[in-house]
């Protein structure tokens, strides 16, 4: 087994992405928005399946560019596949990591945008739990629904959604999170006994939502919830009225006006459709702009 990567030096954020060739252009826009935020060193680490062409060397130079920044290339193993075509088999190498890294990681899904200092989320007190990650805004939504409301043209969707929630044996659904930002202890994930379990692709794939059931499943109780600005799912603009209770409402209210890191879910990706036809035009056309930015980068 190849030796865990080491913890960085004291003040350095470990981040690292998990992608395939069809997640390069993104993760190249997602690493070069959180170094030009970064109050500290970074250290970035990319867990790649098959081969991504010039992706290392754009890696490289992009560093390059900001002192302090270290590229590291890990080895994950066997690419695990997954016959749904908008979820990356690259994003269950995630599932890998307390067996790659030694101690504390942020973890990015490629298809994020970093708008603000990773620094306060990265080295966040996450009070003795191994895992820090944002509330899912559909879980939240439809356990409003279900609970506040009986609305008939809300209630039969969300409906589903919580009993989904419920077949994982969520005790309480309204703290399922997304995965596709977390801090990670992966020290105290070992000690927990929970690396195994974490890296079962295997069970992952039985679920509906793959990996990220099965994280909330394997860190069930285990969690600590962030602010959803860390992870604000095309700026969590369905969370600005009911079936929200006003609490939440205003919990989510940071991520919609000012979100930290802009998480691009679903299929239609601003890479792949114009600015337009997607749910929130407005940042569409702002992972846009920074992606033009990063060429500008790469061509002076």
């Amino acid at each position: 087994m190849t030796p865990r990567l080491p913890d960085a030096p004291e003040g350095t954020a470990t981040v690292t992405w998990a992608l395939d060739a069809g997640f390069a252009r993104c993760t190249l826009v997602s690493l070069f928005s959180l170094l030009r935020t970064a109050s500290c060193p970074v250290r970035a680490v990319f867990l790649c399946a098959g081969d991504l062409g010039d992706f290392p060397d754009r890696v490289r130079r992009i560093a390059a560019a900001f002192p302090g920044t270290e590229a590291v290339f890990l080895d994950p193993g066997p690419t695990v596949t997954d016959d749904r075509k908008h979820v990356s088999a690259a994003t269950l190498l995630r599932l890998r990591l307390p067996e790659v890294i030694e101690g504390r990681v942020l973890y990015l899904d490629g298809d994020t945008l970093v708008r603000s200092d990773v620094a306060p989320l990265a080295f966040a007190d996450l009070a003795g739990q191994p895992v820090g990650a944002a509330p899912d805004p559909a879980a939240v939504r439809s356990v409003a629904s279900v609970r506040w409301h009986n609305l008939p043209w809300w209630r039969p969707g969300h409906m589903r959604f919580v009993r989904h929630l419920q077949s994982l044996g969520m005790r309480r659904p309204g703290t399922y999170f997304n995965a596709g930002v977390m801090v990670l202890d992966c020290a105290r994930i070992r000690a927990l006994g929970l690396d195994g379990a974490m890296d079962d692709a295997e069970a992952a794939g039985r679920y509906r939502l793959r990996d990220q059931d099965h994280l909330n499943v394997v860190f069930q109780d285990r969690a600590t919830l962030v602010d959803p600005a860390w992870n604000a799912i095309w700026g969590n603009h369905r969370t600005a009225g009911p079936p929200l209770r006003r609490a939440d409402v205003d919990r989510f209210a940071a991520s919609r006006r000012d979100p930290r890191i802009l998480h691009f879910t679903g299929a239609g990706k601003p890479w792949t459709a114009p600015p337009e036809t997607l749910r929130v035009p407005q940042w569409a056309r702002e992972w846009l702009d920074a992606e033009a930015a990063l060429k500008r980068l790469e061509t002076r």
